[in-house]
């Protein structure tokens, strides 16, 4: 989406997440904006277009905190997305 996250009123939630890559599995840090079903993803807070969304009802959210020996670690799937 061609959105910066200031234009992204009255956000529920937003800070820096650590996104593990889809093809290359390094951890990236990500400004993220949670808004309504919609987690959208920057490189900073500053920079004005959106990386990627995910349409979290569309997605099973499970722990992965004993997987990746992460405090607060979580999985979004879905069986057709990356």
């Amino acid at each position: 989406p061609n959105i910066s996250a200031d234009e992204i009123e009255h956000a529920d939630m937003q800070g820096w997440l650590l996104k593990q890559g889809a093809y290359v599995k390094n951890w990236k840090k990500r400004w993220c904006v949670l808004k309504g079903p919609c987690l959208y993803y920057f490189p900073s807070p500053a920079k004005t277009k959106a990386k990627g969304m995910i349409t979290l009802p569309s997605y099973s959210i499970i722990s992965a905190e004993k997987e990746l020996d992460k405090p607060l670690a979580f999985q979004a799937y879905h069986p057709s997305a990356r």
